[in-house]
């Protein structure tokens, strides 16, 4: 059987609207099916890139299947069982920035980006004080986001049209707000101004 691609199941062509950290499945058959659904009914028009956020990841193999998987659901849908299956199409773009840290601060500079969702294990939204280097690929989650929220609010020069839209899909209470919270204090560990950490917490929806 041929491998699923672009060759033999057509693609849309849509801007990159949302930043995804985490190519697992709970992201990829929820968050990804939604925006699929959205996509498929008008509601929206946006694609995903996809960040690997640990050094072992899965973007080469999403990128080799031009980012389409097939997603089954089985279930009972208004009292009716459920069978389907759907190709998703709405990762558009892979980053490992580890090896393409560039390229990773380079989407900070995408004026079409509404949206960051994330799902990098419960033990993912920690404050690591030490992990400060953002001239390499930071080792947290929250040390990524915070060098792209830099990186973002210079070039748009603390623009608070530009923040974004953060949904946080780790399994701990009030995720929100604990990563607002943990980028917060990451922040003042690396002594970033006064400015920055007001736009950080009030042009960015947690």
């Amino acid at each position: 059987m041929e491998r699923l691609s672009g060759k033999i199941h057509k693609t849309e062509n849509r801007k990159i609207k949302i930043l995804q950290f985490g190519e697992g499945n709970f992201l990829r058959a929820f968050a990804d099916w939604i925006v699929q659904a959205m996509n498929d009914t008008g509601a929206y028009d946006g694609n995903v890139a996809v960040v690997q956020p640990i050094e072992a990841g899965r973007v080469n193999e999403l990128k080799e299947q031009d980012g389409l998987y097939t997603l089954y659901l089985k279930g009972i849908d208004k009292e009716k069982t459920v069978r389907s299956r759907q190709v998703i199409d709405v990762l558009g773009d892979f980053i490992n920035p580890y090896t393409e840290y560039g390229k990773f601060l380079a989407y900070a500079q995408n004026g079409d980006l509404e949206i960051v969702l994330s799902n990098t294990t419960e033990s993912g939204i920690r404050l690591d004080k030490t992990d400060t280097d953002f001239t390499k690929c930071p080792r947290s989650f929250p040390g990524k986001l915070l060098a792209f929220l830099e990186a973002r609010y210079k070039y748009f020069k603390g623009d608070f049209q530009k923040g974004l839209g953060i949904i946080p899909c780790e399994l701990i209470d009030d995720n929100g707000a604990e990563l607002k919270r943990v980028l917060t204090g990451l922040a003042e560990s690396r002594g970033m101004g006064a400015d920055f950490i007001e736009w950080l917490t009030k042009a960015n929806r947690f």
